[in-house]
């Protein structure tokens, strides 16, 4: 994939970054945040709609696919008791909600990603730009 580098310049907080690498997140910095994008943009389960418990952030492709990790079109907002019946029952309710919500088009995109190989830091530092683009990492992380 093509890399994307953050400026230094961008960055303000040392926390959740590579010690060697100070223009790159941690993997696990990086799911904390992306995960509450996602939880934040939907502001409710998907499945259910509820809005009084608390989200998961739920991966369609699951999270070993580095080219779909932080793709906001492989990631929906599920309460616990949704994110669990989904994966338990491994059946088509998921995949035809996907199938709904994106199109037949954005799904195949999407599965196409999913399937390409991509190199975790390449991810991240996706998910970064991601982040800083719409105005949603912390203050404490990116200098706006």
């Amino acid at each position: 994939g093509e890399r994307l580098d953050v400026p230094n310049s961008l960055l303000r907080s040392r926390e959740g970054y590579r010690e060697k690498e100070m223009n790159t997140w941690t993997t696990k910095h990086a799911d904390k945040r992306f995960s509450i994008y996602i939880r934040q943009r939907d502001g409710k389960c998907r499945r259910c709609f509820r809005k009084d418990i608390p989200l998961d952030c739920s991966h369609y492709w699951r999270r070993g696919h580095s080219g779909t990790r932080y793709d906001p079109d492989n990631c929906v907002a599920l309460c616990r008791n949704c994110h669990t019946a989904w994966e338990k029952q491994q059946n088509m309710d998921y995949k035809n909600f996907m199938l709904e919500w994106l199109g037949q088009e954005r799904y195949d995109l999407v599965e196409r990603r999913a399937r390409t190989i991509k190199q975790r830091r390449d991810a991240v530092q996706e998910c970064m730009m991601l982040l800083v683009n719409n105005g949603v990492a912390n203050e404490g992380d990116v200098v706006y």
